[in-house]
């Protein structure tokens, strides 16, 4: 949805033009995770031995430990045994119950974007026009595809980005055949990948076994600044090939 408006301000001297246009996205993906089963989260293993007869072993009695306060902790973020809902994931099936099964939910996936452009042109004479136009852009994202694990429905990982255009011209014909054109304008935009989560003092990774309820990206940016003044002249003598022409142009990067 949006909208457009424009027209003169000054009959044949000053015009405006302005554009709205926004776009909303409200959806969900389904995501699968691998969660523990009742006896595993107790520290219980479950195998079939080689003539296939199902067998149980406390670990945790076995080897003398008791659970680590931190795992604990995360086991406790892991949703519920009660919530496995699907054997596509985890080593278990209908038949059996072993040490992890598959829990398909839906997580938020929008897109909320905004676009506003303006535009102004003004013609001071007939040797002098000058022009002017911003655009400023808006784009929150949900990134549901960053964050691969955790059992959040709303994705700690987004994209916040804010992005805006200046492009103005001053353009000066002095001679008919002689065109003198500056420029100024600049270009910001950031690319922000965006966290909600606490990581804090460490973080406990592995490649094996239910993945942690939290291994988001810890989050960063990518920014472009590009300011701009380039200044362009023109001599036009005879025919339009055999025109002459010189550019002359210098950009400021911002860090």
């Amino acid at each position: 949805m949006g909208g457009t408006i424009g027209g003169p301000i000054r009959k044949d001297k000053l015009f405006f033009y302005a554009n709205y246009e926004a776009f909303r996205l409200h959806q969900t993906s389904p995501q699968t995770r691998t969660i523990l089963t009742a006896d595993a989260a107790q520290g219980i293993f479950t195998y079939l031995n080689s003539a296939g007869a199902v067998q149980k072993v406390n670990i945790l009695q076995a080897t003398g430990q008791k659970i680590d306060s931190t795992v604990a902790a995360l086991i406790a973020k892991i949703p519920a045994p009660s919530a496995i809902n699907t054997f596509n994931a985890g080593d278990s099936s209908t038949s059996l119950l072993k040490n992890t099964a598959g829990y398909i939910f839906n997580q938020r996936s929008n897109r909320i974007r905004n676009n506003v452009t303006g535009k102004i042109d003004y013609v001071m004479s007939p040797k002098n026009a000058f022009t002017g136009t911003y655009a400023w852009n808006s784009d929150l994202l949900d990134r549901p595809d960053v964050q691969t694990v955790g059992y959040q429905l709303i994705p700690p990982c987004n994209n916040d980005d804010k992005v805006s255009l200046l492009s103005t011209a001053w353009r000066y014909n002095p001679l008919p055949t002689l065109t003198n054109e500056v420029r100024f304008g600049f270009n910001l935009a950031p690319a922000l990948f965006l966290t909600n989560e606490n990581f804090g003092n460490a973080i406990i990774g592995s490649t094996r076994g239910p993945p942690g309820p939290g291994a988001a990206d810890a989050g960063g940016k990518r920014c472009s600044r590009l300011p701009g003044v380039p200044r362009a002249c023109c001599w036009r003598r005879g025919s339009p090939g055999s025109w002459r022409h010189g550019v002359r142009q210098s950009t400021c990067p911002w860090t």
